[in-house]
């Protein structure tokens, strides 16, 4: 048996090509049904910057060809185009693979916290379908020992930030007096909250919260103390607002072009800031184009993200030999495994 990582991230796919590869929460089921139909286990991990099928197999190349061929007819993504841009990892590479992805070593900012929880949520969906057995159980457990490990004994999540950290970076650097910005967080999950709170340890005064699910913008808003809209007001809040980070798990972009184009006239002259760190991407990219217009999405934000990294990657070298040591560990249980068949085989005999 071999274990067997297809996937694409950052740092091989453009953010286009990751939005049609990108599967929700209620997606990864039938992905999962299917590539079990040809792997013994499977566990599907798609997040912003990823998404990465890991499988038990007999044949690594069949496994290859086949989990490539179901994501790229469920994502309607052309076969040869997908090849090109995901990578194949096999037994202790891709062992130590999950385990940096669980560091935060292949993060678009080493260390963030984020990815933690969704190898977590990875796994609860694997196994509440029965798709994951013990041996991609006990990898994904491993590799959040080792995540658990690089951030209490190392400094790879110190010094620097996540994304949302990093979008509320580039609003300071592009509006020095964030204090008297006017603030717009479209969206109410994780990656909101960071940005919301991380917005007010900057100083910020004046934010607004706004979502599809009202009850949800009000529960943010209240943490915070900030104020919250309903998303009826979307157009009305954005023509108020100085900066706006947007982070919605919506299919399709909320902030278009026509939207923009009114805002715009409205505005009389005033700039705005939109970053957009969500994918699929919540502002259609031709608002770009419009005047006073600065937008930013998540591959924009590499250069900001280059700027507080360089502590961080000063502590790589104690987290890989983290991983080395919890691979080898993986690796002796593994190999203990053919001993108890054997064990079994030979007293059934």
């Amino acid at each position: 048996m071999h274990i067997v990582v297809v996937g694409a991230d950052h740092t091989t796919a453009s953010i286009a090509l990751r939005e049609r590869l990108a599967c929700s929460t209620r997606q990864i089921p039938s992905l999962l049904s299917l590539a079990r139909e040809v792997t013994q286990e499977c566990v599907l991990l798609s997040t912003c910057n990823r998404i990465e099928f890991y499988a038990l197999c007999v044949d690594e190349n069949q496994a290859r060809a086949e989990l490539l061929r179901i994501v790229g007819e469920q994502r309607s993504v052309d076969q040869e185009e997908l090849a090109r841009h995901c990578y194949t990892l096999v037994d202790e590479q891709a062992v130590e693979h999950l385990f940096g992805v669980a560091s935060g070593l292949y993060s678009l900012v080493p260390g963030e916290p984020q990815i933690q929880g969704q190898v977590v949520d990875a796994l609860e969906i694997a196994q509440s379908g029965g798709y994951s057995g013990p041996v991609l159980s006990a990898l994904f457990r491993s590799a959040l020992v080792v995540g658990k490990r690089a951030r209490s004994e190392t400094a790879i999540s110190r010094n620097a930030a996540s994304v949302s950290h990093v979008a509320v970076q580039l609003a300071r650097h592009l509006f020095p007096s964030i204090h008297d910005a006017r603030v717009l967080l479209v969206g109410s999950g994780q990656m909101s909250e960071l940005a919301a709170k991380n917005m007010r340890s900057n100083g910020a005064e004046q934010l607004v919260i706004i979502n599809r699910t009202l009850a949800h913008a009000v529960d943010l808003a209240q943490s915070l103390g900030a104020t919250h809209r309903p998303f009826t007001e979307l157009a009305e809040a954005l023509s108020d607002a100085d900066v706006v980070i947007s982070s919605t798990t919506a299919s399709r972009a909320i902030i278009t072009l026509e939207l923009m184009q009114r805002v715009v006239e409205q505005r009389a002259g005033r700039s705005l800031l939109l970053i957009d760190i969500a994918l699929p991407r919540d502002i259609e990219p031709a608002v770009a184009d419009l005047p006073t217009i600065h937008l930013y999405n998540l591959d924009d934000l590499q250069a900001e993200v280059e700027r507080g990294i360089s502590l961080r990657m000063q502590e790589v070298e104690h987290v890989r030999l983290i991983i080395a040591e919890e691979s080898v560990s993986f690796q002796r249980w593994l190999a203990s495994l053919s001993v108890v068949d054997t064990i079994s085989d030979l007293r059934q005999h």
